[in-house]
């Protein structure tokens, strides 16, 4: 990814301004987090009348938490498309304070049912937000060793957010749900569909590569990496700058991912 350079000053100083203005709505959501568990800890506040009414107000508080918190991943997926890697930076800070927050409420069996829910939710937006941001790093001229980092990186953060956001990790999680097997499917579809994109993006990788050897002007439409001409020639590079991959490449061996 060393490779990736942003050539317009005034771009690279709106980039700077994005990430410092998301940068301090994060460290203001974590003073609201801590903010919010303190003053909703039992020694601060009395005792609730009833156990049902207790329990009614902080589904509806930690609701409210969470709202707050995918209000901001709504904003960070707006952030222009020409700003990847800050945004893939971002996300992941994001992605640990998620986690951070539903480690504290696991032991409120609502809230750890919303929370899976949630959590593969965020993990299929996260893969899209990277899918979608293809096209950009193949026009930047990002070859195939950079891409495989990009790939590895975004599987590492999607395999190990369930572990790191429920204690006990997804084997717990599976025997927690035993009784409702629609959410564990969820979860199942969501690994599925990196499996399934892998070999998508593989194939149309191949294609695109083969079309330029052959000089071709046009690419189809419907290509999901709908790259230009000019990007082919810096892909292309990849033959010497990684052989190995290169050829694994054109084997057709699944190498972008990794489980």
């Amino acid at each position: 990814m060393g490779k990736f350079r942003f050539y317009d000053r005034n771009k690279q100083a709106e980039g700077k301004a994005i990430s410092g203005i998301i940068a301090s709505q994060v460290r203001k959501f974590d003073h609201w987090i801590d903010n919010w568990f303190d003053s909703h800890d039992p020694s601060n506040r009395p005792p609730p009348p009833t156990e049902e009414e207790a329990r009614r107000l902080e589904d509806e508080q930690i609701t409210i938490l969470v709202q707050e918190f995918d209000t901001l991943i709504v904003d960070l997926t707006r952030i222009k498309s020409q700003w990847p890697w800050r945004r893939r930076r971002l996300l992941e800070a994001l992605e640990w304070r998620r986690g951070a927050l539903y480690q504290r409420c696991w032991k409120n069996a609502n809230v750890l049912q919303e929370a899976a829910i949630s959590s593969m939710e965020y993990c299929e937006q996260t893969f899209n937000d990277f899918r979608r941001g293809l096209n950009d790093l193949i026009n930047a001229g990002t070859n195939l060793s950079e891409l495989n980092t990009v790939f590895n990186n975004l599987v590492s953060v999607c395999n190990h957010h369930i572990d790191d956001t429920f204690p006990g990790g997804r084997k717990a999680l599976e025997n927690y749900y035993e009784d409702m097997p629609n959410d564990i499917m969820s979860y199942r579809q969501f690994f599925e569909l990196v499996e399934k994109c892998k070999e998508e993006y593989r194939e149309k990788y191949k294609e695109n590569l083969r079309k330029a050897r052959f000089n071709q002007m046009q690419i189809d439409d419907d290509t999901p990496l709908n790259c230009l001409k000019s990007s082919f020639a810096k892909v292309l590079d990849a033959q010497q700058h990684d052989p190995e991959l290169f050829r694994k490449y054109c084997q057709g061996k699944p190498i972008l991912l990794s489980s």
